[in-house]
């Protein structure tokens, strides 16, 4: 099974993607910030338990950002995929992701279909 960090400072956004995620049959560990992501993908990675996916909100009202832990996170680890969510349809980040070191973009509102497909094609399944 695999294990996905989901980032949202929405709690209402973050409980019902994780429902989501966790009915897909995935683990899902969520946090609010990208700063608590960044420390919980370290903690988890060290101790030999890593996350297979992250999905990270793109903008954050309160705290470190979407982009600035995807970019904090590609300094020790350029292999995990990691999943952009926002809001937003255009934009330098949205249309230019993987220059800022994204696999995909999840465009919100998302049906569940799509975080299904976003996550299966993300992983490779």
């Amino acid at each position: 099974m695999a294990k996905i960090l989901l980032m949202d400072d929405d709690s209402l956004i973050r409980d019902v993607v994780s429902e989501q995620i966790a009915y897909l049959g995935y683990e899902v560990v969520s946090v609010e910030d990208g700063e608590k992501a960044i420390d919980l993908y370290k903690r988890s990675k060290e101790k030999g338990e890593p996350f297979d996916l992250i999905i990270m909100d793109l903008t954050v009202n309160s705290g470190m950002d979407g982009k600035e832990a995807a970019k904090k996170i590609r300094e020790f680890d350029k292999e995990v995929p990691i999943i952009v969510s926002t809001g937003y349809s255009e934009g330098e980040v949205v249309n230019n992701y993987e220059e800022y070191g994204f696999s995909g973009v999840l465009s919100k509102p998302f049906k569940m279909d799509e975080l299904k497909e976003s996550i299966e094609k993300t992983l490779g399944i």
